[in-house]
């Protein structure tokens, strides 16, 4: 069994502004883990067609993973999801810190 290299602390779900949070997965340069462009626009289109059609799709999905790293708080987990929010005029989603 491997010992866990630091203690690690979780903040229960959050409503949080989405302004706060950065994604790093995505096409774009900047991105620490770049995706296909093609890739990446089929599957947050198809995400954005499943949140318009689930009535409160905000508040039954599970919360995006965050971590607060670098005096930024970096999605570990949700980055279409955050992007696809965003796309569509959102302004608050759940997280876990």
């Amino acid at each position: 069994m491997q010992k866990k290299k630091c203690d690690r602390y979780y903040f229960s779900p959050a409503l949080v502004p989405l302004n706060l949070l950065k994604r790093c997965s995505g096409p774009e340069p900047e991105m620490k883990y770049r995706v296909d462009q093609g890739w990446w626009d089929h599957k947050l289109g198809e995400l954005k067609k499943t949140i318009e059609a689930t009535p409160d799709f905000v508040n039954k999905c599970a919360p995006m993973f965050v971590e607060y790293t670098g005096g930024e708080f970096v999605l570990n987990d949700g980055n279409h999801r955050l992007q696809a929010y965003k796309d569509l005029g959102y302004e608050k989603a759940w997280v876990l810190f």
